[in-house]
């Protein structure tokens, strides 16, 4: 699998521009202009997708030969749910 061409996370939001700003702390990232409800959640789901990749990534390349524990399940799943929930802008 590749590396990521895309600006490394993690990526923030900010309020700026009529709008609000996905960055690093080097460059921006996306404006989403207007303040509304849904606005700031197209934000926060664009903020996030490093993280929303990661998880995905450790899903996808588990190796298929390498049966999963309890434990190891437990631990994707997890990371899977604070990412969703940061998503959904539930969770900082």
């Amino acid at each position: 699998m590749s590396e990521p061409k895309w600006t490394p996370g993690p990526w923030t939001v900010t309020v700026g521009g009529g709008g609000f700003l996905v960055a690093t702390a080097k460059r921006r990232i996306s404006q989403c202009i207007g303040t509304s409800t849904e606005a700031f959640a197209n934000t926060e789901l664009i903020a996030v997708a490093p993280e929303l990749y990661e998880a995905l990534e450790a899903f996808a390349t588990w190796p298929v030969e390498h049966p999963v524990s309890y434990i190891e399940f437990e631990g994707l799943r997890a990371k899977a749910l604070i990412v969703l929930a940061k998503a959904r802008g539930e969770s900082q």
